[in-house]
């Protein structure tokens, strides 16, 4: 009987490290004012004819931990990594990692095929909606699950929760908010229709 309670204490002990780890990585900010995210950059495919000299694999997979003072965003953490990112002008969004940056497959009066840069984020414990969703926008994430980010990176506030719009162009017709408790950058296959 000994031998169980000892048994059973050490799972308990191990039980409540492992969610020790999981909260001190969650984008809500610690006692000391630090956001800590895990974030990973993954270049997943390359076009068949491609000739340059980046290869499919991860370029980065680690937690970034910023000040909640400076009021980081979810670039700031991508930023953090240390690779070298290209923006776009206005400094929203990724043109390149590393010197990878978008490869158009096809590109038509209706549509578009091509590699290029996208971000997924890890939504946290709760979501809840706001408003209708249009019929052509994402579902809003389920608690915990990863998701498409309608907004640009520099737009979306680690500290805390996020309002996500289903349509950026009338934030008022409804959304989701979460907190962000992940980063996923990713080089893609993006197909568009229009």
């Amino acid at each position: 009987m000994k031998t169980l309670k000892r048994m059973l204490a050490v799972m308990l002990a191990v039980v409540m490290m492992m969610g020790l780890g999981v909260t001190s990585m969650a984008a809500t900010p610690s006692a000391d004012g630090e956001i800590t995210v895990p974030v990973k950059v993954e270049v997943v495919g390359l076009p068949s004819n491609y000739t340059g000299t980046a290869t499919v694999g991860v370029l980065y997979d680690g937690n970034v931990t910023l000040s909640e003072d400076d009021n980081p965003t979810a670039m700031d953490f991508i930023d953090a990594t240390g690779l070298t990112i290209g923006k776009s002008t206005n400094g929203d969004y990724i043109t390149s990692i590393n010197g990878l940056g978008s490869i158009d497959v096809e590109y038509t009066s209706n549509s578009y095929k091509g590699y290029s840069w996208m971000i997924d984020m890890k939504a946290g414990n709760s979501v809840t909606t706001q408003g209708t969703k249009p019929s052509w926008a994402a579902a809003a994430p389920e608690a915990n699950a990863w998701f498409e980010s309608p907004l640009a990176a520099t737009n979306v506030a680690m500290s805390g929760s996020q309002y996500f719009p289903y349509d950026y162009s009338n934030q008022s017709a409804g959304g989701f908010t979460t907190s962000v408790e992940g980063i996923y950058v990713k080089y893609v296959l993006t197909e568009t229709t229009w």
